[in-house]
């Protein structure tokens, strides 16, 4: 089942440490990934649903990163500085980003030695994704290392063109120029992001979090027809391709909604003008 990977316990772990976090990000930097869908979606979801919409395990930060930034250059830019303050504070670094362990009863984080004692069963670990937008990451390899996976649909956020103030969507304390994607973008990821997912509980969560875009936050041939004004005819044919049955059934699953709920309105996002 999917929903053991969005355990109560584990979600509550990862919000925690992503308000810790954003408190540590140097800005502009834009929140990302299934805690930006949650923000978007939660108050429309639990209006029509009874509950609140489901978390995420992992925080996605998406940074911009200018390619003719030298390397030196690039370490005191916001992606620089947010590096060294997650390094700072006990998040180790990863193949795309950092990590931190914590136990999974108790919620205490866990040291790498503390960690290395333990069994594999008592460990959580909350991954930290980093994500330019750009592909020409050359300087940055050189600077942090390291050459996270880029998403080019970021810059329309840095640009201002599809950015809403995570401040809005928050009752705690964060800094105004921290950013979410708009729903529309945010959309538009997921129909990118789903068909080269590995995992199959990443590709459960990406519909799931699809469909809740389309239907929990504004009027539904707004949002669609925003989502389809963004994302490439070959990236829809491509989401089109990778969803059958079987991923309706579980995503249904994982958000106790009807499965033909999430099949007509995806359906309708696919179907041609």
């Amino acid at each position: 089942m999917v929903r053991q990977y969005y355990t109560d316990k584990i979600v509550k772990l990862s919000k925690r440490d992503l308000k810790e976090v954003l408190k540590e990000c140097k800005p502009p930097i834009c929140l990302i990934g299934g805690w930006a869908v949650h923000l978007h979606v939660n108050k429309g979801f639990k209006e029509e649903e009874g509950h609140e919409y489901i978390g995420s395990r992992d925080i996605d930060l998406g940074v911009h990163v200018d390619p003719d930034w030298e390397p030196n250059e690039l370490k005191d830019e916001a992606a620089g500085k947010t590096i060294q303050k997650l390094e700072d504070t006990g998040h180790i670094r990863t193949r795309f980003g950092f990590k931190k362990q914590f136990h999974r009863e108790t919620g205490k984080p866990l040291t790498p030695e503390e960690a290395r004692n333990r069994p594999m069963h008592e460990i959580f670990d909350m991954f930290i994704d980093l994500l330019p937008d750009t592909f020409d990451l050359a300087n940055f390899k050189e600077a942090f290392g390291f050459q996270p996976p880029a998403e080019t649909m970021l810059r329309h956020v840095f640009n201002g063109k599809h950015s809403f103030p995570l401040k809005k969507e928050v009752d705690w304390d964060v800094s105004k120029d921290i950013s979410l994607p708009t729903p529309e973008l945010l959309g538009a990821m997921k129909v990118k992001s789903l068909p080269d997912r590995e995992k199959g509980h990443k590709k459960v969560k990406d519909l799931a979090d699809l469909y809740a875009i389309l239907w929990y936050i504004k009027p539904y041939k707004e949002i669609r027809d925003g989502i389809r004004e963004i994302i490439l005819d070959r990236d829809l044919e491509k989401f089109e391709d990778s969803i059958d049955g079987q991923l309706f059934n579980s995503a249904a699953s994982l958000l106790q909604v009807d499965i033909d709920m999430i099949r007509d309105q995806i359906k309708r996002l696919i179907k041609p003008f």
